[in-house]
């Protein structure tokens, strides 16, 4: 898997609205940029595309602005791809071949990126887009046709769920292989074909996957809260309880054991930080509602107690 960065943190201060601009906007994104502000001393730009597999993934946080694909950027570069952008940021407003769309925070927009379009923020720029080959969202039964930009909301159960997964793909996707990451993208492919309109029935399996993703990616963020359990777990993420148990099947685990792995996994990597914390501060901050839990825990997985392995990891 191949991976790129920009950063304006890298650039002088008045140079990175105009550094942003020529490397990001015109080389990387095949664009013309253009900022609200001007060259302001306080613009700030981060990208991060990572290719797998001839997927390519692009995240994008920026100071506010427009950015316009015209006709000549299509000459010189086409992607040959059709786009998803999951909106992360406040809102925005995708203009092509005379039509306005409004995306707000979580919508999903599909739409063929070798057409000149222009994209405006409302607030910062913030999302991440995939680019897939044409074929994949014909495979995933894709309802209309997707050279017709439209939005796909996360107002909606399955875009929410296809969001979230949006969202954790991304967080994750430079800590996976290549073979995992092209997997991943073609589930969340057809998560949002769902979202679209596609009969759910033909990727059932697709939408097990894509919410059990989302409800890791929830226990990963309340690792913390010693009261999560089965039952809340499942009513924040709009499942019944016996939905949820039917998702860890699969894994070999249940939600408890995997809850308990990663609470263990995470109290490890906190001991092997140079920043020291108290056996006491890492239990309570990974969740466990006794010190005399986390301990008996730790020593069965690990077969040592805690403060022997701070020590080793320290020394």
């Amino acid at each position: 898997m191949q991976s790129f960065q920009i950063d304006t943190a890298t650039q002088p201060l008045m140079r990175r609205g105009e550094f942003w601009l020529e490397e990001a906007c015109a080389r990387r994104l095949g664009v013309y940029g253009r900022t609200y502000i001007g060259n302001d001393p306080f613009f700030f730009g981060r990208m991060r595309d990572t290719e797998a597999c001839g997927l390519v993934t692009s995240q994008v946080e920026c100071t506010a602005g427009i950015a316009y694909r015209r006709g000549e950027h299509v000459r010189s570069w086409t992607h040959d791809a059709h786009v998803i952008v999951l909106q992360r940021g406040q809102g925005a407003t995708w203009t092509q071949k005379d039509r306005e769309l409004k995306l707000a925070r979580g919508d999903f927009l599909i739409a063929n990126p070798d057409e000149p379009y222009s994209l405006a923020s409302e607030g910062d720029f913030d999302f991440v887009s995939f680019y897939v080959p044409k074929s994949m969202l014909a495979e995933g039964l894709y309802p209309g046709s997707p050279d017709v930009a439209r939005v796909v909301s996360a107002s909606t159960p399955p875009g929410r769920v296809a969001a979230g997964f949006a969202l954790h793909l991304a967080a994750t996707m430079d800590q996976l292989d290549a073979t995992s990451a092209a997997g991943l993208t073609q589930s969340l492919v057809r998560a949002v074909c769902v979202a679209a309109g596609a009969a759910a029935g033909e990727h059932q399996q697709t939408m097990q996957e894509v919410k059990f993703a989302q409800v890791l990616r929830y226990l990963e963020q309340h690792l913390g809260n010693p009261a999560l359990t089965p039952a809340s777990c499942a009513a924040a993420n709009g499942l019944s309880l016996r939905a949820l148990h039917l998702l860890f099947e699969p894994s070999g685990e249940s939600f408890s054991q995997t809850l308990l792995r990663k609470r263990l996994l995470r109290s490890r990597a906190l001991m092997e930080r140079r920043d020291v914390q108290s056996i006491t501060d890492i239990a309570f901050t990974c969740g466990f509602g006794s010190l005399a839990t986390f301990y008996r825990a730790f020593k069965r997985s690990y077969g040592a107690a805690p403060g022997e392995l701070q020590v080793q990891s320290q020394a």
